[in-house]
């Protein structure tokens, strides 16, 4: 029965296609959350004379970092032990995390050293991102927006993106070159310049909600009280 035997081989890969076709969109709405708003840029600690990662600006009320603890003010050195120096990279660290992983978030505050246990929420439909995200615009459907290594058509080519590619994240910096203003971008891990007349802003700050200090630190369900936040 060799008609059998086929239909026995394609059977697993045809499943397989299948759950992938099912499961791949409600992956990608699973996000999580953090829930804070960070300054663009590495900020500097006065006390000991270094260069730190993004202030945090604003915790949303009820968010993970607000039930963990994290104030706003706080300055984010890392995150389960990887160095986080902006913005970009702190999105990019979340994006990567699901909804119920436990981050070690280690933050520098009045001139101490704090590492607090946050349990990632799933990003709610108001929340926006802590950077701005852009799109790609303006490049067909067969070609690519170089990511190029320093600002100018003439500077090394790092990676392609693709013509339909989003959440690309600012890092706030642009530059002049000729008639064409370049923007620093992060995109699946690689950083780089690109022409923004080929980006468009994905959501625009005004949808972004108006966050609160976060109210006073509770442990979280299930954990006994100071466990959840270290002093050094």
């Amino acid at each position: 029965m060799p008609y059998l035997s086929i239909f026995n081989a394609l059977l697993p890969l045809c499943m397989g296609a299948l759950v992938s076709m099912w499961f791949s969109p409600l992956v990608a709405q699973d996000r999580a959350w953090l829930g804070v708003r960070v300054k663009e840029g590495i900020d500097a600690d006065v006390r000991s004379g270094t260069s730190v990662g993004p202030k945090i600006l604003e915790v949303e009320a009820n968010s993970p970092a607000a039930v963990a603890g994290i104030k706003a003010g706080d300055v984010i050195v890392s995150m389960d032990g990887q160095l986080i120096f902006d913005g970009p990279e702190l999105v990019e660290f979340i994006q990567q995390k699901r909804p119920g992983s436990t981050v070690l978030v280690r933050v520098r505050r009045d001139g101490s050293t704090w590492e607090i246990n946050v349990l990632l929420g799933k990003r709610p439909s108001h929340a926006s991102p802590s950077a701005k995200e852009y799109r790609v615009v303006g490049v067909a459907s067969d070609d690519v927006l170089h990511l190029r290594a320093s600002a100018g058509a003439a500077s090394p080519i790092v990676t392609d993106i693709p013509h339909d590619a989003t959440r690309l994240v600012s890092t706030g910096r642009t530059a002049k070159v000729g008639d064409d203003t370049w923007m620093e971008i992060v995109f699946e891990g690689s950083r780089g310049w690109v022409n923004a007349e080929y980006i468009m802003q994905s959501r625009s700050n005004d949808d972004q909600p108006v966050a609160r200090e976060a109210p006073p630190a509770k442990p979280p369900t299930g954990r006994p009280s100071g466990t959840n936040m270290q002093k050094f």
